[in-house]
């Protein structure tokens, strides 16, 4: 029977002890030529001697033998056909190196003994391993990123000196991007067995699934000091395998609603493995190019808020858990309906007293959450109208680029996130004309007769245009003798521009009545600006 032990290598070469040392009367190793037990195994984490693991180069990247059911056989070496499998690494530029030996095995002829290649090699049957030499044996990487369970199982022969001369035979487990982190277990003295440990839940191998990157190292030690004999390290039957979930299944039962105004509601079959979904979408039927939607959840139904009234889009679902990702699943149509339109706004009214703009009003529309308000120039017609406003949430607005004088007619709609509504009622506003300077005019007598006015008309009868007399028809004017007159204009209901007429005095004049005087009246109406202009045309 042999002693089992744990512990941390902490010294160097020239001695070392473990920390801790216990002996389980019930741990038994077994040997292929029937020796019994005298030595020890241990374990710990990383090496603090600087004596492994060693990274290497030109790895190359194991594959996997077989893959029968969930359990995958990552790598099933027996050392018996001659050659390493895809993946093993020995460094031959070091000298001694594992090599295949014939002298003990457990299965089949040949096992790999540390020692036996290079021009410093030796051969167990005929002479001891040599002194003071580190061999090193590696396989890797290979990839645990899918398992979910891994065992390293291999038969060992270890009949070398006892630790306490620093001689030891070393497995660690590591990722290739982190040696530092490494686990391992060593062997010294004189013991054999089949050593099977989890690459998930050993204490000292620590976790390595879910990792790409793992690599596996044998390292074989021995001192300066006389090897009492001792024959060295065998490895036989070296086992890697891991244990992945079936792959998941793209989720089936996918629906999308067609109906529905405000979104299109997406749902799906659970999956078995899977903790979470996302949905995809694209506007053709291919996965390829689907977005995304949303993060990742556990639910298996998804609202689309985002999509667009009346447009066809493809939704697709895809499952995963923490190691796996489904597939995306067929694509189904799902599209927004279109909303009946909202009610128009009522109780819609405009100013028309206000100096400096046109205030809209109206009252709220149910379901609406912003308005728009349209304007037509001088007419009633909602189909000739234009967009005066963006969208605002108020029921009120204030149109300040309404020319004064001018009458608008004025409607408002509706909407929400699914309907726009029909367009009101219009509703006459406007601001009122600025005042406008009357003109005067002088008519003078210069005949030698009493002259009478009896009246001031206008060549166009433009109903804009009024004459105050001094005082009440008829005005008599004494020869040399004149009067003044003021012209007042009106704007209201005319549009910008120039607006024309001429002066025509009634009167006692024989041959002159009515008397177009030649007078040109003009009113300029512009943005912000009406201006009323008397001018002689002619005598």
């Amino acid at each position: 029977m042999g002693t089992f032990g744990r512990g941390l290598w902490e010294t160097p070469l020239a001695g070392g002890s473990p920390d801790i040392e216990v002996t389980p009367e019930s741990l038994a190793f077994t040997f292929s030529d029937g020796k019994q037990a005298a030595g020890r195994m241990g374990c710990g984490k990383a090496a603090k001697d600087g004596r492994g693991p060693v990274m290497t180069e030109a790895l190359r990247k194991a594959a996997p033998i077989d893959q029968p059911k969930a359990e995958m056989q990552i790598l099933n070496e027996t050392f018996d056909t001659g050659a390493l499998a895809n993946g093993w690494f020995i460094n031959p530029f070091e000298d001694p190196y594992w090599w295949f030996d014939d002298f003990r095995s457990n299965s089949g002829t040949f096992s790999f003994w540390c020692a036996r290649g290079g021009f410093f090699g030796a051969d167990p049957e005929f002479s001891t391993y040599p002194e003071g030499v580190i061999t090193y044996l590696t396989f890797g990487p290979f990839s645990l990123a899918d398992a979910t369970e891994a065992t390293l199982q291999f038969w060992y022969d270890v009949d070398i000196d006892f630790a306490v001369l620093g001689e030891e035979f070393r497995v660690y487990a590591y990722r290739q991007a982190d040696p530092g982190s490494a686990g391992y277990y060593y062997f010294t003295g004189t013991l054999a067995g089949t050593f099977e440990k989890s690459l998930k839940t050993d204490e000292f191998l620590g976790d390595l699934t879910g990792q790409d990157d793992v690599m596996i190292q044998f390292v074989f030690l021995s001192d300066f000091f006389r090897n009492n004999s001792k024959r060295g390290v065998w490895i036989d039957d070296v086992v890697i395998t891991k244990t992945v979930n079936d792959p998941l299944q793209a989720p089936g039962g996918v629906t999308a609603t067609t109906n529905l105004t405000d979104r299109v509601t997406i749902n799906w079959n659970t999956v078995a493995g899977a903790t979470e979904y996302r949905v995809q979408r694209n506007t053709t039927n291919n996965a390829a190019q689907a977005t995304p939607l949303g993060n990742w959840a556990g639910a298996t139904s998804y609202d689309d808020l985002t999509a667009l009234a009346e447009t066809d889009y493809y939704y697709f679902v895809q499952a995963r858990n923490g190691g796996q990702t489904s597939p995306l699943s067929s694509g189904v149509l799902g599209r927004r309906a279109a909303a009946p339109p909202l009610d128009p706004p009522t109780g819609v009214s405009a100013t028309t007293q206000l100096a400096d703009r046109v205030t809209v009003q109206w009252n709220p529309v149910a379901q609406a959450t912003e308005y728009q308000v349209l304007r037509n120039q001088g007419v009633d017609n909602a189909g000739q109208a234009n967009d005066l406003s963006g969208w605002i949430g108020a029921t009120s607005y204030d149109d300040l680029v309404a020319v004064p004088g001018v009458d608008y007619y004025y409607y408002v709609r509706g909407r929400n996130a699914q309907s726009t509504g029909n367009l009101s009622a219009g509703a006459l506003g406007r601001i009122p004309p600025p005042p406008i300077a009357p003109q005067d005019i002088v008519i003078k007598n210069i005949g030698d007769a009493t002259l009478e006015i009896t009246g001031i008309t206008f060549q166009n009868n433009s109903p804009w245009l009024k004459v105050t007399p001094p005082s009440a028809y008829p005005i008599k004017i004494s020869p040399n003798q004149e009067q003044t007159f003021t012209v007042v204009a009106n704007p209201t209901g005319l549009g910008q521009g120039e607006h024309g007429d001429r002066l025509v005095i009634d009167n006692n004049v024989p041959g002159k009545d009515p008397y177009p005087t030649g007078v040109e009246i003009t009113l300029t109406i512009e943005q912000n600006r009406v201006e009323l202009r008397l001018w002689k045309a002619y005598e």
